[in-house]
């Protein structure tokens, strides 16, 4: 083995002779085989040497530039870290002052809602004067009554009884003028809850100059009854006011009747009574949320609230509260499952969180005529109807309606 490896390095590197000349001199130099392999395993060294030199220079070149990059990154984020921490401090800002505005505002309301409780008594003085009102102006009618008897029975003193006759009727005319205006007021106190105190305390002194009783006849229980739900009854009425040209033989009245009132009056007022949405939207049913201020179910903000939540079992018929025509039917918003129905004198219903509609638009519909069922679609927490009375684009409270409907049941038992 060894001569054979011996035999290999002789062939591979021969001995050799190198000439060397120099003017006229010639040298010969020696190479023997081991120092051409040294010389060989030199410059394969040198070789290695360089390109491991190269591969350490293109890695630290690598390396470099890959801590630029992380150094341009860091600046980006540090870049990105600043805008937010300046729109983190604009955010601040905008919720101090959003806190402010809320401050106010909660103290704003706080003092309209002691401002309403104080309005609410004046009109609730308000109608029972307007009721007073009533009864003197009854007492008159039949004082006028019977001067008018006295002045045809009677001969006698003739222009002192028609004196009299005429200051009756002037006062009575002021008093019906008077009590007018009191329910045109009124009307507006209760479309608007925050109006000022100034109005309230002017409607107030306005009142104190008329008399005292309460409306006994068949007609003027009506009156009250539908000036209960906030309906302008003069202007209903003014179309039917009596004709100028009038004539015929006097007869006298009789005073122990309760049919005093012109029929014709009456017949209108209970058309009237019948058109208006008296009813509840459900036979069954519990009130679980009343018109007024409320904190909201879902943000728990102080809210108000336009209608009345009637709860009551999942899928239940919920029922028309007067005789209409329908206007709306489908999803609303916040209403979800809305049907809307008008009524005469600009009056309309809104039966809302429907689970389904049975109704379509400008289908005329009954009193209690099925509309839908009762669900809890749009923006709701439980199954209920959302039920909204509108005069004249007003929301105004459904229970004075629920009341009135209580009490006109209540006059045709004592009529």
């Amino acid at each position: 083995m060894g001569l054979n490896c011996e035999a290999l390095a002789k062939r591979l590197f021969p001995e050799r002779q190198l000439l060397l000349r120099s003017g006229e001199r010639l040298r010969y130099m020696l190479l023997p085989g081991w120092t051409q392999a040294a010389g060989l395993v030199a410059v394969l060294a040198v070789v290695g040497g360089v390109g491991g030199l190269a591969g350490a220079y293109h890695h630290l070149h690598k390396a470099i530039h890959d801590k630029e990059l992380a150094a341009e990154a860091a600046m980006a984020r540090t870049a990105a870290l600043g805008g937010s921490l300046q729109i983190l401090a604009q955010a601040e800002e905008q919720y101090s002052q959003i806190s402010q505005e809320f401050a106010e505002t909660r103290a704003e309301l706080d003092a309209a809602d002691a401002k309403n409780g104080a309005l609410r008594s004046a009109i609730e003085g308000v109608e029972d004067r307007v009721s007073l009102i009533d009864e003197q102006r009854h007492q008159l009618e039949q004082s006028l009554t019977v001067t008018e008897k006295a002045l045809a029975g009677k001969s006698g003193n003739v222009s002192r009884l028609a004196k009299e006759l005429a200051a009756s009727k002037r006062q009575l005319r002021a008093i019906e003028a008077s009590r007018a205006e009191l329910e045109t007021q009124l009307h507006r106190l209760r479309a608007d809850p925050m109006a000022s105190a100034t109005q309230t305390s002017q409607l107030t002194k306005a009142d104190q100059a008329n008399g005292n009783g309460m409306p006994s006849t068949y007609v003027g229980k009506l009156q009250q009854l539908i000036a209960s739900t906030g309906i302008d009854l003069n202007r209903y009425l003014s179309q039917y006011e009596r004709p100028a040209n009038e004539g015929g033989p006097f007869t006298a009245l009789d005073l122990r009747s309760e049919k005093q009132p012109d029929t014709e009056q009456q017949k209108q007022l209970e058309a009237l009574v019948q058109s208006l949405p008296l009813a509840a939207p459900l036979v069954h049913y519990t009130v679980t949320s009343p018109y007024g201020p409320r904190i909201d179910p879902f943000n728990h903000e102080p809210a108000f609230h336009a209608g009345i939540d009637f709860a009551a079992v999942y899928k239940s018929p919920v029922l028309a509260t007067a005789p209409g025509v329908v206007t709306f039917t489908g999803w609303r918003g916040a209403y979800g499952r809305l049907v809307e129905i008008a009524h005469t004198n600009g009056i309309v219903t809104r039966y809302s969180h429907l689970h389904r509609i049975l109704v379509a638009v400008g289908q005329r519909v009954a009193l209690h005529q099925e509309v839908g069922e009762l669900g809890s679609t749009g923006r709701s927490t439980g199954p209920h109807v959302y039920y909204e009375v509108l005069v004249d684009g007003a929301q105004i409270d459904p229970a004075k309606f629920l009341e009135a409907g209580r009490n006109a049941a209540l006059i045709k038992v004592t009529h």
